[in-house]
């Protein structure tokens, strides 16, 4: 069996929003504000403007995953736990940064036959134990002798 060490340094990763008017009036605010509000609405305005409708979603985010250990990404919702995944997992690309595995660049075939990446909405067989649900997975992913995806799933 192969271990891996997998090392992030300085992932960015932006994305670009852009403000939409709502369609229907009852989830529009309502016309007339305080002038304490107004004056908050004009300095955000100015800021989402000033900032060209780009999100920071990940910001020099640096870590080190070592074999044999357990690496948990912790954080609130918006904080870009989902958007560093998908980084690691070749769906997105940083805008700059640099993942290496085992202190080399990462290659997005090899790093793909190492690891698995399920989604947040991906639905599993709530009556599968954890294991006999790698184990189906693996069965219709890798052509391996029973052996083989045995060992694989443990």
């Amino acid at each position: 069996m192969q271990s891996c060490e997998v090392e992030v340094i300085g992932i960015n990763y932006t994305i670009h929003t852009h403000k939409s008017e709502h369609r229907f009036k009852i989830f529009s605010k309502p016309a007339q504000l305080d002038t304490e509000q107004a004056g908050r609405e004009e300095t955000k305005a100015e800021a989402e403007q000033s900032c060209g409708g780009v999100r920071h979603v990940l910001k020099n985010v640096s870590f080190q995953a070592k074999p044999w250990e357990i690496l948990a990404i912790v954080g609130p919702s918006g904080a870009g736990k989902s958007s560093l995944l998908e980084i690691l997992a070749g769906k997105h690309s940083p805008q700059n940064g640099t993942v290496l595995l085992n202190h080399k660049p990462v290659n997005k075939a090899q790093f793909r036959k190492l690891s698995g990446y399920v989604t947040q909405k991906d639905t599993l067989f709530p009556l599968l134990a954890v294991e006999e649900i790698l184990m189906f997975s693996a069965k219709l992913r890798l052509k391996l002798s029973q052996e083989q995806l045995c060992s694989r799933v443990k």
